[in-house]
């Protein structure tokens, strides 16, 4: 996004891979195989999709990985980042998070679905992004499955999201305080709970 805002355009596709590369050569991996993976899914990706993420004007990309920063809410303090917020011509704002492997079924990212934390997550940016700022009204969210573009989850914004999401955190830091919950001890990359434990031990 900072690059293409600079220039007022896109890079090329060549320079986003050139791009990518020299980000994968400073990173370090474990085996040439896991590199080479990486570097194969990533062009995959960037010949399949990248022109649709260039599809957004530049003048439309408000940010990426936007800082979240100790939001109030209610009693509690929350904070992450939103790997994409774009400006809508209409005033409004859309908010994305990026996601690897095979895009999950629609079906499944709803109330009591399989990927109902995904659903959680985007109407937490929802909240905590209203909440930080003010004056900006989100108008709609969603997953953008890097790999597999076409399958991505995206809907508008309800007006009952905030509410929702709201009464789930105020149960979850409930349920904390009373130390009712399931323990992922060593696992807490797969924890319900990772987005409000400060102390990453849970």
């Amino acid at each position: 996004v900072e690059l293409g805002k600079g220039k007022g355009k896109y890079p090329s596709i060549d320079e986003m891979k050139n791009l990518f590369m020299k980000q994968l050569n400073v990173t370090g991996f474990s085996t040439k195989d896991i590199r080479d993976s990486y570097n194969d899914r990533a062009m995959t990706g960037i010949e399949k999709y990248y022109s649709d993420f260039t599809a957004v004007s530049v003048k439309n990309l408000w940010g990426t990985e936007v800082n979240l920063d100790n939001v109030k809410i209610g009693d509690y303090y929350i904070k992450g980042f939103i790997d994409r917020v774009e400006n809508n011509d209409d005033g409004t704002y859309s908010l994305y998070d990026y996601k690897t492997g095979t895009a999950k079924a629609k079906s499944k990212i709803t109330e009591g679905g399989e990927y109902e934390h995904y659903l959680n997550q985007v109407m937490f940016y929802k909240l905590a992004f209203e909440t930080q700022y003010q004056n900006k009204k989100v108008s709609k969210i969603g997953l953008i499955f890097v790999e597999d573009n076409k399958g991505s989850y995206i809907r508008e914004a309800e007006e009952n999201d905030n509410e929702i999401i709201k009464e789930k955190i105020f149960s979850v830091y409930e349920n904390i305080r009373a130390l009712q919950f399931e323990s992922k001890e060593g696992k807490c990359d797969k924890c319900n709970y990772k987005t409000l434990c400060k102390l990453n031990v849970i």
